[in-house]
């Protein structure tokens, strides 16, 4: 006959279906009158990065989504903001994000 061991004890296992852990670092942040350039360290195994401009207030929200490293943000009113970037990479066909990152300083947009 067969002839088994004891049985061992489970092992928690956390395995987050792919997706990088490294998180997406801000470089740059850069105004000038009615604009905002943004350059972002991209980790390596994500694609791409989505940024989002927030007014202060939580009323304007200027979005850029896809972008490798550098985006330049038009038309941006006078103001307050806050930025936010978040890394992607596609995994069998669907977009799989990292965690939001934020800006730790106001904006201050002319």
């Amino acid at each position: 006959g067969k002839r088994f061991g004891a049985w061992s004890y489970p092992v928690k296992v956390v395995v987050k279906n792919g997706i990088p852990t490294e998180r997406v670092k801000i470089k740059t942040v850069k105004t000038s009158k009615g604009a905002v350039a943004v350059t972002v360290g991209v980790p390596k195994g994500f694609a791409r990065a989505d940024m989002e401009l927030r007014s202060t207030g939580g009323t304007t929200v200027y979005k850029r989504n896809n972008r490798t490293t550098y985006t330049r943000i038009t038309g941006v009113k006078p103001g307050t903001y806050t930025l936010k970037v978040r890394p992607w990479v596609k995994i069998n066909g669907r977009k799989a994000y990292g965690d939001w990152v934020s800006w730790g300083r106001r904006i201050r947009v002319k």
